[in-house]
């Protein structure tokens, strides 16, 4: 049995902060990195997905671009990062539209994207037995007043994963992250987690990430 860690970085500091507008922020709330064993053994497929404000939607948060990978071979992309889905979960009163749907409307809108992306490990390179994918976006919102200049800091993350000994999928999160509390309530963060493989999971809390090396500046 083998056991794994599952790093999921919420990145929601200041709930009601993140929605003020700022030029700059790509008012990126949430993201995580989930892959699964490909066509063939040297194949891998990224699922990327983030969750942002539909206010201000620039089209850099659809994908991490050009993630790094922790080898001296970097595996070859066999296509670009293609939008598999994009869907509004706000949580809505019955009878309200959210600025998803119409920019006018006062409600703040969330948006979950998920985009995924097919990487092989093996043309004419010599694998590697572990691979961290590393991966940052810039940048956050200005009314997170729990950091220092959020404007200047990035949303990133990595996922570690083997490639010999078989395919071994990384694990899920089946739940979707609460986008929305009151100021001052209590929330138990449980995103009903499951692994394809049957591997044991193991949590960790961690500071927010930047770009996958550096954490935030609180």
């Amino acid at each position: 049995m083998k056991k794994r860690k599952f790093l999921y970085l919420l990145l929601l500091p200041l709930l009601l902060g993140m929605w003020l507008p700022s030029a700059k922020a790509t008012h990126a709330l949430a993201a995580d990195m989930t892959y699964v064993c490909g066509k063939t053994q040297c194949q891998r497929t990224f699922f990327y997905t983030i969750y942002a404000n539909c206010a201000t939607l620039p089209n850099n948060l659809t994908n991490p671009g050009n993630p790094s990978f922790s080898c001296a071979n970097n595996p070859v992309a066999t296509g670009p990062w293609v939008i598999v889905s994009n869907v509004e979960i706000t949580p809505l009163c019955p009878g309200q539209v959210s600025q998803c749907t119409n920019s006018s409307s006062n409600v703040p809108g969330t948006r979950q994207i998920v985009s995924r992306r097919t990487y092989d490990f093996c043309q004419g390179q010599q694998v590697c037995n572990t691979y961290t994918m590393r991966w940052g976006l810039c940048c956050r919102n200005t009314g997170i007043n729990s950091l220092n200049l959020p404007t200047d800091q990035s949303i990133g993350g990595w996922l570690s994963f083997p490639m010999g000994g078989g395919c071994n999928n990384s694990p899920v999160f089946n739940s979707i992250p609460v986008v929305q509390l009151c100021a001052g309530q209590n929330n138990t963060f449980s995103q009903g987690a499951t692994d394809p493989d049957g591997n044991t999971l193991q949590y960790s809390m961690v500071n927010c990430s930047q770009n996958g090396t550096t954490d935030v500046n609180y």
